[in-house]
């Protein structure tokens, strides 16, 4: 297959887009992941046609027109998955296709496509124009072997069991109006002939697209005389044609059957129930052409007077006028200046460029680019019954751009981005703002008017059906894992749906996985304690190192979608009647749902494998039968947790083998965070101690899938001989510590680890006659390699509680107190008292802080609460040993 772009799918070996690495993405195609077997087949474009086919085209239109018409319309896209579709359809009943503007060219294209499939050819048209006809009756009959469609007569086909297609509406053009005059409603005629066929009629709603640009409401001169874009005339889709061919594609929705319609409404006569298949079909062909071209566009002009017209946003400005003691309109003008500060400015042209810029960085840096087709299918029919929030994952800054990337590829409006202020530097910001980005303030607590304006435009987004995507996060997860959830726009989506904005929203988790990072090194800095940089002119400077430099594969999988009316549904919410604390306790609920959702999909990357067998040792190295072993065995316990490999490891995992643990190698081995050693005839593998803090991200990445067995492990191993309870008790105390890191299994804590004791009874843990949970000789080592995992966290906490003592003699600055607290642990660390130098790490002891606050052991003191002091009952060493000594207990020992 020929196609265009540069994103993969991971739904078949060969399939999708072609990849940016053809060699590199063929030999790791992942056959085995998560998606590839069920998934919807990639999209046709082009595809070189067989023996068969070939001879099917010749007989039907000669050597000559099948050139012609092959040059034409092979390069159109067509998912394979409505070729198969299609052919069921066909052994099922008689098809029916079903267009929205009559175009001889639609036609021909799908006369093509019939005859190029072998399926049988389109016998009767309704919705051409005589006039229109006429002059292509020999074309459209191809030679005497291909029979001559009739025209208008599509019940008369119908009931000789002949496919047939019609066009819903004429075009807009003058000519095709005046050529027309009116138009026969094809729909009672088939309505009355399915009544007395055994065989079902099935409307097969199908649209041609040329192209993605959104409907624009403004109508000129070139629309009334050839046909608006939606509506073309003949010449205006023929220019289409010569111009857009190989961007053209096609969208299939779900067939109509209309046997089924009949008996379900046996009340109905046949233009009633006509009227019902004909509001079917234009519902389902205006979905289709909605996800892919978006709502119609706006000038900003009107968007902005279209927001600031908002009710909620009125009323508050009227309220603060009064409290402020201004007029209105100063207070309006203000609302205007911060809605200019936030509003996209979306503009169809400069994604296009966009899209060409990023097509070359793409190839450049990364392998491969493999998408989940399966998931973005999913997220594609979503988006059909409401408007989509795409939720995805935030580890660099390439997230901000791969989801719309993916989008545009695919020939979808991409969604409209919530980007933090930081991000609208000169020149990228024009960029990303007309590429649909919107720019929200770090903070604006306390700042009524800017708060309601974003509310306003969330509203307006939400309510004209634009896709969106934000990331629940916050900002860039530093560390690797999925961060905490933040409940800002989700909120603001949930007060929209309780408005009554649309009936419901669609929230689609998604996971965005590298193989290796771009900012790994200004991570491992920031994790040390540096301030964080702010994104300028600088980081487009930056790129030529970047540009310079390999990534290996990208990887995008989704989750199933969540339906907001349905979470709504199952806690018993009520829109019309409901508390605030209700409205709190949905938005969190949600937020945790889609955290949940952005971990179920992540995949166990090469990287990440790899990262997380060489760190959860006490080794100076490992040699490669056990780093093997090692990551055999993770592998194994992931995918019971639901993580499924990125890869292929057909050949094993040995890193002397070629395969994907060499390539990670060599990705890891580039900037030296890993070494290999071979010495005595056996490889070892290192890694450096200045390098541990750059893959412990890449362990943190698949971490998710461990932690809750390695709680267990971790447990059993500080409690030897105790009981159950005990076990269960210290387990629970455990996540309680660590509720900051990590999202856990909801439910009550008994049931959860019933389930994770009993599942790792094959790794060696069992009950005891005396009630004790203990591993075997064999399983030992195993428990150990699971509970070695949580160390640094343990190390990272235990020294947290220490930094404690520096609150002792009074209050202190919170930042001055993190930087002291690293040093600290520094200290502690090239003094031998903590094991793990990726221990010493910021985000590690933020979310200790954090913790000590929601304790109440901290508390804010000073203007704007920026000094932390010890509570009263914690204001002596004693107290803070023993915090640190608790913290401590669960310290595995180290190994020998």
């Amino acid at each position: 297959m020929r196609h265009r772009g540069g994103l993969r799918s991971d739904s078949a070996p060969g399939s999708g887009l072609a990849p940016m690495n053809e060699v590199a993405a063929r030999d790791c195609e992942p056959k085995g992941a998560p998606g590839a077997a069920g998934g919807p087949p990639a999209p046709v474009r082009g595809a070189p046609l067989g023996d068969e086919a070939n001879a099917r085209l010749s007989r039907a239109y000669g050597w000559l027109l099948r050139r012609l018409l092959g040059w034409a319309f092979l390069p159109v896209w067509y998912p394979e998955e409505g070729v198969a579709q299609l052919r069921a359809l066909h052994e099922r009943g008689v098809v029916v296709h079903v267009a929205r503007s009559a175009a001889i060219v639609t036609f021909l294209y799908f006369q093509h496509l019939m005859v190029r499939l072998g399926l049988p050819a389109i016998q009767a048209v309704a919705g051409l124009a005589a006039r229109i006809w006429r002059p292509w009756g020999a074309l459209v009959a191809g030679r005497r072997r291909v029979r001559a469609p009739r025209r208008d007569d599509v019940a008369g086909a119908v009931k000789t069991g002949r496919s047939a297609m019609v066009f819903l509406r004429r075009t807009g053009s003058l000519g095709s109006m005046l050529a027309f005059g009116g138009l026969r409603d094809p729909f009672p005629a088939l309505v009355a002939a399915q009544r007395t066929m055994e065989k079902p009629v099935l409307l097969v709603p199908q649209i041609l697209l040329w192209n993605r640009a959104p409907l624009n409401l403004r109508r000129g001169l070139l629309d009334l005389l050839f046909g608006e874009p939606e509506a073309p005339g003949f010449w205006r889709s023929l220019v289409s044609l010569l111009r857009n061919r190989r961007r053209a594609f096609v969208k299939a929705g779900d067939p109509v059957d209309l046997k089924e319609l009949v008996l379900a409404s046996p009340g109905l006569d046949d233009a009633a129930i006509a009227r019902l298949a004909r509001g079917r079909l234009h519902q389902q062909l205006t979905r289709e052409a909605r996800v892919v071209t978006g709502p119609a566009l706006k000038p900003a002009r009107r968007i902005a007077m279209e927001t600031l017209r908002d009710r909620s946003l009125r009323a508050v400005l009227v309220e603060v006028a009064r409290e402020r003691g201004r007029a209105d309109g100063s207070v309006e003008r203000e609302a205007a200046r911060d809605l200019r500060e936030i509003a996209a400015r979306f503009t169809p042209a400069v994604v296009a460029l966009f899209k060409r810029s990023l097509d070359g960085v793409f190839h450049r840096i990364y392998d491969g680019v493999l998408v989940d087709e399966a998931g973005f299918a999913r997220v594609l029919k979503a988006a059909k019954q409401a408007p989509v929030a795409l939720c995805p994952s935030h580890k660099s800054y390439i997230d901000f751009l791969i989801m719309s990337y993916l989008f545009v590829e695919r020939g979808l409006v991409p969604p409209h981005i919530a980007a933090g202020i930081n991000m609208s530097f000169w020149p990228m910001g024009v960029i990303f703002r007309r590429s649909g980005a919107f720019f929200i303030r770090r903070s604006f607590k306390g700042d009524r008017v800017y708060s309601a304006v974003l509310k306003a435009y969330v509203r307006k987004l939400v309510k004209d059906g634009f896709p969106m995507e934000y990331f629940v996060e916050g900002g860039r997860s530093r560390t690797g894992k999925v961060l905490l959830p933040r409940f800002g726009m989700l909120a603001m989506h949930v007060d929209a749906w309780v408005d009554g904005v649309r009936p419901d929203l669609a929230f689609c988790p998604a996971w965005i996985g590298y193989e290796k990072i771009i900012e790994a090194k200004t991570y491992a800095s920031e994790l040390g304690g540096e301030e964080k940089k702010q994104e300028d002119i600088r980081s487009l400077l930056r790129a030529p190192a970047v540009l310079a430099s390999r990534f290996g594969r990208l990887h995008v999988k989704f989750a199933e979608p969540l339906s907001l009316a349905a979470l709504a549904a199952e806690r018993g919410f009520d829109r019309a009647r409901h508390t605030e604390e209700e409205k709190r306790g949905l938005v969190r609920a949600l937020a945790f749902r889609v955290v949940e959702g952005i971990n179920r999909s992540a995949a166990v990357t090469p990287t990440g494998l790899l990262s997380t067998a060489l760190l959860a040792h006490d080794r100076r190295g490992l040699a490669a039968p056990d780093l093997v072993e090692r990551m055999e065995f993770l592998l194994a316990r992931a995918g019971l947790a639901g993580g499924q490999p990125s890869f292929t490891a057909d050949g094993g995992l040995d890193p002397r083998r070629p395969g994907p643990i060499v390539e990670a190698l060599g990705l890891l081995g580039r900037d030296g965070s890993v070494t290999v050693h071979e010495t005595g005839g056996e490889h070892i593998y290192a890694v450096p101690e200045e390098h541990r803090i750059r893959l412990d991200y890449y362990k943190n990445n698949v971490l998710h899938f461990f932690v809750p067995e390695a709680v267990v492990a971790t447990a059993v191993l500080t409690s030897p001989s105790a009981g159950r309870d005990v076990v269960e008790a210290r387990a629970k105390d455990l996540s309680r510590l660590f509720k900051n890191e990590f999202v856990f299994e909801a439910g009550k804590y008994g049931d959860v680890f019933a389930r994770n004791v009993a599942r790792l009874g094959d790794a060696g843990l069992h009950e005891n006659s005396d009630g004790s949970l203990r591993p075997d000789d064999a399983g030992a080592p195993k428990l150990r390699l699971l509970a070695e995992l949580l160390v640094n966290f343990v190390e990272g906490y235990a020294a947290a509680s220490e930094a404690l003592a520096l609150l002792l003699e009074g209050p202190r600055d919170a930042r001055e107190w993190m930087k002291l607290a690293l040093e600290r642990g520094r200290a502690s660390y090239l003094a031998g008292r903590l094991r793990r130098r990726e221990s010493v790490s910021k985000a590690i002891y933020e979310n200790a802080f954090q913790l000590f606050e929601d304790r109440g052991i901290v508390v804010r003191e000073g203007e704007k609460g920026r000094q932390r002091a010890l509570s009263p009952q914690y204001r002596t060493k004693q107290a803070v040993d023993a915090l640190a000594a608790d913290v401590r207990s669960f310290l595995v020992r180290a190994e020998g």
